[in-house]
């Protein structure tokens, strides 16, 4: 429960981080970020969110235009909004 918890706030927070740093031209920050959130996306075994991160992060390692993430932003967040929205009911049921 502790770890669903503790990914349900970092996808929130991670969504919002990714968007100021593509807003801002920061590939590096959007590396950065998609490399913290990987490990979280394993454990719980976000296995679709986890590979998208993982292109994520690679395209940005690589540089260039933000432009060229911007699809993949979108697919992204999408997916980490539904499992963030699947977590929260699961903890939601937990507690009923």
């Amino acid at each position: 429960i502790d770890c669903w918890t503790s990914a349900a706030s970092i996808f929130a927070s991670a969504r919002d981080e990714i968007q100021n740093a593509m807003n801002d031209n920061d590939l590096k920050s959007v590396f950065e970020i998609a490399h913290k959130i990987a490990a979280s996306c394993k454990q719980i075994q976000a296995n679709r969110l986890y590979a998208l991160v993982k292109q994520l992060e690679e395209k940005s390692r690589m540089g260039g235009p933000v432009e060229q993430v911007i699809p993949l932003f979108q697919s992204l967040n999408k997916e980490m909004f539904e499992v963030h929205t699947y977590l929260r009911q699961c903890l939601e049921e937990m507690k009923s």
